[in-house]
């Protein structure tokens, strides 16, 4: 009975190894979706800044 958990703790390491990869793998997911997203709100938000600031400039020069 000794035996038995002897292989499980020799397969420990790999288990051990595994969910650390797995957790750095989401972690790396998670860093380029937010980055994307930062990306794409800073974009939407020059879009949107610039129409902004434009329709002043056109009611100004027209009164």
């Amino acid at each position: 009975m000794q035996d038995k958990p002897e292989p499980s703790a020799a397969k420990m390491p790999y288990v051990l190894e595994f969910a650390k990869f797995l957790g750095i793998f989401i972690v790396m997911i998670g860093a380029a979706l937010s980055l994307l997203h930062v990306i794409w709100v800073a974009t939407q938000g020059n879009q949107t800044n610039a129409s902004a600031a434009v329709a002043p400039a056109v009611s100004r020069g027209g009164h």
